[in-house]
Parts: structure tokens; sequence; C-alpha cells
């Protein structure tokens, strides 16, 4: 299983914003400025956005710092997978500073994560319109052309964002996704190796390289990464999935039964995994097991 493109968003120094409010503020500056740390790095989201909300809501920030408050929360929102909470809040941000396109470019991560692509592909062209060689920017509208369906657009993207920055692992491992869906895998294999060679820990790209060794044939080298991939996060039970089926072509059952076995202990409530089991007991001649799979899939999927 294909693993999606990878998202760029920024932060907010909170340096930045003390100096500011040492200068600017007539209230208690270091209580700001702790409060305003807190609501962008309090390690547990809803704190943070409590904090984040009573900063906001206080009247006490200079009416400038408020844009760094609403983006604060919207990347905690995020964290939380509050899209739609995060896009008001990156909205509110850009009403109070409309051409920052560090903020243009976050939102429209977020609406890439609600699969609102032509939306996120506005919010990518306006920070690019405004920052030309912005390469996050270009990668991750690359990205969005790419799962649009439109792999020249993201490729023609990630190349001018690899230009820009040759160091960046998600921007090779978002162009390698792009030649896999033109069916270049040499080209995507290359593209992912760069990926791995900047990142060697960067599972996404482990994973999607063995896929394009399946589907190359090579069934040998795809196993290689996929183990690499569970040895990095051995909780993946789409990683089992792909492993398993790759055994399956390569004629090892009982390996491939293995894989998709941990897979089902791992999450018992993922249907695709019951569905190739049940071809495989098929396969095995075990018409009651496949059976069994079968239905519980169906049951799965209601």
């Amino acid at each position: 299983m294909k693993r999606m493109c990878q998202f760029g968003h920024h932060k907010i120094s909170s340096m930045i914003v003390l100096v500011g409010l040492l200068l600017t503020c007539c209230a208690n500056p270091y209580k700001l400025g702790t409060q305003f740390d807190q609501c962008g790095d309090h390690p547990d989201p809803d704190t943070a956005i409590k904090i984040c909300t009573d900063a906001i809501d206080s009247n006490e920030f200079p009416k400038p710092y408020l844009k760094s408050l609403y983006f604060r929360r919207a990347l905690q929102w995020a964290k939380k997978g509050d899209e739609t909470r995060a896009i008001a809040d990156y909205s509110e941000a850009l009403r109070l500073d409309p051409r920052n396109y560090k903020i243009l470019n976050n939102r429209g991560s977020a609406y890439r994560r609600l699969h609102q692509l032509d939306l996120a592909i506005s919010d990518y062209d306006e920070a690019i319109g405004l920052r030309p060689k912005y390469s996050m920017a270009l990668w991750n509208r690359g990205a969005a052309w790419d799962e649009k369906g439109d792999a020249d657009r993201a490729i023609t993207d990630l190349t001018a964002s690899i230009e820009l920055d040759p160091n960046e692992p998600r921007a090779f491992f978002n162009r390698g996704n792009a030649w896999t869906h033109k069916k270049e895998y040499d080209k995507a294999i290359t593209d992912y190796d760069a990926a791995i060679r900047l990142n060697p820990k960067y599972e996404n790209a482990y994973v999607n390289r063995g896929n394009a060794w399946d589907a190359k044939g090579d069934y040998d080298k795809a196993i290689a990464d996929y183990d690499v991939a569970l040895r990095l996060d051995p909780t993946d039970v789409e990683t089992f999935m792909s492993r398993g089926n790759t055994w399956v072509r390569k004629g090892d059952l009982d390996k491939g039964l293995n894989d998709y076995n941990q897979a089902i202990l791992l999450n018992p409530k993922f249907a695709p995994a019951y569905y190739v089991r049940s071809a495989l007991w098929e396969k095995k001649g075990d018409t009651k097991q496949a059976e069994a799979d079968k239905e519980m899939a169906l049951q799965l999927s209601k």
C-alpha cells in the first residue's frame, strides 16, 4: 500500500515575540511571554489550546501578536487532527497578516489533509506568488497535484523545489510517489533512494520503495525494504499487509499468512486484511477458513 505524500509546515519563534512584547507592551511582558510559550509548546494540545484561547481573549496582547497566537493555536488543533478549526485559526491569522506566505502554506496543508485539494493549491499558489523561491510551498503544491492525479504538474513543482533545496527528503519522497503513479518505477526508486540517503529513518520511503520493487517484480528487494520499515515501526499494519502480499506473490504462502495474521493482531477491525487472508486460505485449500475471513471482512466493511 502506497504511503501518501508528506506535508511541510512552519512554526513561529517565541523568542521573536517575547522581544517584541518587551519593546511594545505595557502589561507584564514576561507573563505574556510565558503564556505565549505555553500556547505553542505545552506538550498537551488541549491544555495548549486553552492557554492560547485565554491569551487571545485577554485583550492584553498587542494586535500584531494576535496573529502568532492564532497561528500557534492552529498548530495545536492540527496536532489533534481537527483541521477545520486549524483552518479557522489560520484564516484569522491571515486576516491580521494577509501576505504571510508561511501561514498560507500551513492553511494549504490543512486543506490537503481534508482532501480539499483545489483550496490547498490556491493557498500554495498565493504563497508562491508572494515568495517564488519558497521550496516548501512548491513541494506541497506538487504533492497536491499528485493527489489530484496530475503527476506531470507534480513532478514539475517537486523538481523546482529540489533545485532550490536539494536536502529536503520529503520533496524526493513526494516526487517518487508521482513517478510511481506514472509507473516509472526506476525513477521512483532513485528518488526514494535520495530520500533515504537524506533521512535513513524515513519509514514511509522504505515502504514506498518496497512497493516500487514489488511492482518491478523484484520481490527480495521489496521484502528487504519492508523489513527495514517494520524495524522502524513494528506496529505498522499496512506494511505487514504489503510484505504479506509480496511473500504470496513470491510463492511463500506461510510467510504471507504470518504477516496477515500479524496485521489482524495489530488491528482486528482492519477489513482488507481479512479479505487478503481469505484469498490466501482459498489458495491453501481451506475453504472453511476462507469463508470465515470473507464474512468477517464483509461485517467490518458495513
